[in-house]
């Protein structure tokens, strides 16, 4: 067995490998947690639409003109736009990352993401998704058991579960 050579380790590291070295296995500074959840999403789901999604959009009118100046606005709305809800789908899956080990902010942004396609759904009969009804559900399902999300948006996946069903 080849002994390892542990200053070529340190430098073939990323940053955040060597911090995670350097404090011990401590977590690291400034890193949401778990508990942190709750205040994400409520942070996100107030946040102005203008300021997330003006780069993606341009200087076309975000929902403004018809009461929708914030993500939650933009989910609660009964007859969102649905150019508005593909911005902002693609904007959440690109925050999510991909697969099962997401960190608490992608979490959210994962919950956001499959918000954004339930709320198509739900409230305009019309999939912004790729995915099946069968590879939605256990998204939607994994949304349900979360203890942080909101009873609109439980409300919400609800609904959507009950469609997603149907047709599955």
């Amino acid at each position: 067995m080849p002994d390892l050579d542990s200053a070529a380790a340190v430098f073939r590291s990323s940053p955040e490998q060597l911090l995670k070295i350097m404090n011990l296995g401590e977590e690291l500074p400034g890193a949401w947690k778990e508990r942190d959840r709750p205040q994400m999403l409520r942070h996100i789901r107030t946040a102005p639409l203008e300021v997330e999604l003006r780069a993606k959009i341009g200087d076309g009118d975000l929902g403004s003109s018809i009461g929708i100046k914030t993500f939650g606005d933009l989910f609660e709305h009964s007859q969102p736009p649905l150019e508005l809800l593909q911005l902002a789908k693609d904007f959440f899956k690109e925050k999510a990352g991909a697969g099962a080990n997401r960190r608490p902010e992608q979490e959210v942004a994962y919950l956001l993401y499959l918000l954004t396609i339930v709320t198509a759904r739900v409230r305009l009969a019309v999939s912004i998704t790729q995915l099946s009804d069968q590879e939605l559900l256990p998204g939607v399902d994994w949304a349900l058991n979360q203890s942080w999300l909101e009873e609109s948006a439980r409300t919400l996946c609800l609904r959507a579960r009950e469609i997603l069903g149907r047709r599955a």
